[in-house]
């Protein structure tokens, strides 16, 4: 930078000194403390890529990426209580399922496209996505039931006998099965 700034002072036809004065900067002490958070993301960088390959390959990984990330929005549009990460994990999950646990096949991203693919045409996601409300429905009753003992006798007693047949009813349907 020096330089450049020598040549266009000469180029003007300003007269330059042979030395310049050298300039001391003062740099805080709190600034050479500073660490850089790089994302954990970019640290992830698992291979090298062949130029002649890399089109494809980040084909089919935005394909991955677009296709996770309509599949955890459809999660977390049905459980607000999930969030991405637990979402992506439930994906994960249900590919090892799928494809028989073999977990190598979650880092092949056409294999993972395809399965998404399926996934969403399928009827499966909303079974899979049902199975996970009335899971966590399950445990918000058992957590009320841990905090207030006696909330089954309270809605027992507050509700009328066409009520308690229907819930007689559906308990006793669900036990039979």
């Amino acid at each position: 930078m020096h330089k450049f700034i020598i040549r266009v002072l000469k180029r003007l036809q300003v007269q330059v000194p042979s030395t310049l004065p050298q300039v001391q900067v003062q740099v805080p002490s709190i600034l050479l403390q500073v660490q850089v958070q790089v994302p954990s993301i970019l640290l992830q960088v698992q291979e090298i890529l062949d130029w002649r390959t890399s089109r494809e390959f980040f084909y089919w990984r935005l394909k991955r990426r677009l296709g996770e990330d309509n599949a955890v929005k459809t999660l977390l549009t049905a459980d607000s209580l999930l969030d991405y990460h637990k979402a992506l994990n439930y994906l994960q999950q249900w590919f090892n399922e799928d494809k028989k646990d073999n977990s190598l096949q979650w880092t092949n991203d056409k294999e993972v496209v395809q399965w998404l693919d399926e996934f969403n045409e399928s009827s499966l996601i909303n079974d899979r996505i049902t199975n996970l409300q009335k899971e966590n429905a399950r445990q918000k009753i058992y957590r009320l039931l841990e905090i207030h003992p006696d909330l089954l006798s309270d809605i027992n007693e507050h509700s009328n006998d066409e009520q308690r047949q229907a819930i007689n009813r559906n308990l006793n349907s669900k036990t039979k099965n």
